[in-house]
């Protein structure tokens, strides 16, 4: 048995994994290689190694929860375990759609991706949504209320400032911002190496101090809650609609696309069912609020 592979035995041994075991949650090495790349890139190693096939588990939902759940990724596999999967334009579309036709809301979309926006223009031409193709720090007007949703995940934090100073230009006195992101407990503002280049390039999940630093300057928080077990379902939900899919995707997407978005979707679920990382949804109002009220 080669160094490396001992190397990495040990390191699993409390998380009950074995290699080439024959529980569920053990993972099936197909290319030795696997034990030096893990070793030399960490995370990456291991993300890239699963999407080349060279290891598979029956359940990774499993394997990844115990790895995190025994700190083997400070050790070994993630220095700092940051993986996630953000709320996407379609969702902040949807949202405007239901606000706009459920509650009689004007509403305005703005994004910098011309390509989700025009299909969802024509879906929801019917319904007072605006939508501008345009950086958040343009806007202009005034509004009663703000909504960011999954964005502040990629605005890093040194723009954290600029995005509240965007707030409070165009939101009318006394109103409310929805803030809707994922987030740490935790005083970090790393990201692991294997989303950064494959999924999310830039984005950084946000340390509750990062934002509580900058929105308690600006504005009240008048409500907080955690969802994060929540998206656990949510990206469980997910990977089952790609599954489902897959017959008919594949035509058009290879393999390795695929076990990237498999490995992505499954590993991201479990941070949130370690509770590693945080789905937060923070209300704050400009000014006095005029007696807000949560709504359970």
């Amino acid at each position: 048995m080669c160094l490396a592979c001992q190397q990495i035995e040990k390191l699993l041994a409390p998380t009950r994994i074995q290699i080439n075991g024959n529980r569920s949650h053990d993972i099936q090495v197909h290319d030795e290689r696997l034990y030096y790349r893990v070793l030399l890139y960490r995370s990456l190693g291991f993300g890239e190694a699963y999407t080349d096939g060279w290891w598979d588990s029956e359940r990774i939902n499993d394997l990844i929860f115990r790895l995190i759940k025994n700190h083997v990724g400070h050790r070994a596999l993630w220095p700092t375990l940051a993986l996630y999967v953000s709320v996407n334009l379609t969702n902040k579309v949807s949202f405007g759609g239901y606000v706009a036709e459920k509650h009689g809301a004007r509403v305005t979309v703005m994004t910098v991706s011309k390509e989700q926006v025009t299909p969802d223009c024509r879906k929801l031409k019917h319904l007072p949504v605006t939508f501008v193709l345009q950086d958040y720090r343009q806007a202009s007007g005034s509004f009663d209320h703000v909504v960011s949703l999954g964005m502040v995940e990629h605005a890093r934090t040194s723009n954290y400032t600029a995005l509240m100073k965007v707030v409070d230009r165009v939101m009318k006195p006394a109103k409310v911002l929805l803030l809707h992101t994922i987030g740490y407990n935790l005083k970090t503002s790393e990201v692991d190496p294997w989303i950064e280049r494959y999924t999310f390039p830039g984005g950084i999940i946000p340390g509750r101090h990062n934002l509580a630093t900058v929105v308690e300057k600006m504005s009240a928080i008048e409500d907080r809650h955690n969802f994060g077990v929540g998206y656990d379902t949510a990206l469980r939900a997910w990977h089952h609609r790609l599954e489902s899919a897959w017959s008919n995707l594949e035509k058009t997407y290879d393999e390795r696309l695929y076990r990237m978005w498999r490995y992505c979707l499954l590993a991201g679920a479990d941070v949130f069912r370690a509770l590693n990382v945080k789905l937060w949804q923070v209300v704050l109002c400009r000014g006095k609020s005029g007696g807000y009220e949560s709504v359970s």
